[in-house]
């Protein structure tokens, strides 16, 4: 199940920060963008005729940063294009940090 988001977008459209369960988190990194279908069947009633953006969606890879932890989380977000919608569609588990070579 997805969760609706707030993304504060700059002027070219990149994801700068996001609002998640009352909390705000800085994106971090350099987000990776990709288009995707979409499941509008589990959102919408019915399919209007014409209507663009119903079957794909910009998709948004982002890492964002915990301000009270300083916790890094990787996030996909979708934004629905027609309606300017955002949802979190996954969180990434978070890699373990690298051993040591000696």
């Amino acid at each position: 199940m997805t969760e609706h988001v707030e993304v504060v977008v700059s002027d070219q459209g990149l994801p700068l920060h996001l609002w998640w369960r009352e909390r705000g988190y800085d994106v971090v990194a350099e987000p990776l963008r990709w288009f995707a279908r979409r499941r509008w069947w589990t959102e919408e009633i019915r399919a209007e005729r014409g209507r663009a953006g119903l079957v794909s969606q910009e998709v948004w890879r982002i890492q964002v940063q915990d301000p009270l932890t300083a916790e890094r989380i990787t996030v996909d977000v979708g934004r629905s294009l027609p309606a300017d919608r955002w949802r979190l569609l996954r969180i990434h588990e978070n890699p373990q940090e690298p051993e040591a070579v000696e």
